[in-house]
């Protein structure tokens, strides 16, 4: 009587090619949709990095000048090897690898 209330799970059928393609095609969407999503999160932490640069340079600025280190020089900028480095990252560069 045991045996008779037993569900048996299915078995695994072998994937059909159509199958098999349309697993894959959903994979290469979700990958997709995973560099959009860091592209985005990548060009908004370059532009917050960008402010608090700037933000920097200007404290500095007027720490220099009320300390009297220094008076404003247009030409005083400790972050510049940094402003040109992230002027540098292509952020618009589309995946490499899809040769």
């Amino acid at each position: 009587m045991a045996k008779d209330n037993i569900i048996q799970f299915p078995k695994r059928h072998k994937q059909t090619i159509e199958e098999k393609v349309d697993i894959l095609e959903r994979r290469v969407a979700e990958i997709q949709m995973e560099n959009d999503i860091m592209r985005s999160d990548i060009e908004y932490l370059h532009d917050a990095i960008k402010t608090n640069i700037g933000e920097l340079h200007e404290i500095l600025k007027e720490i220099s000048v009320l300390a009297g280190l220094e008076k404003y020089d247009n030409a005083f900028n400790p972050f510049e090897d940094l402003e040109v480095l992230f002027e540098e990252i292509d952020l618009t560069n589309e995946d490499k690898d899809d040769d």
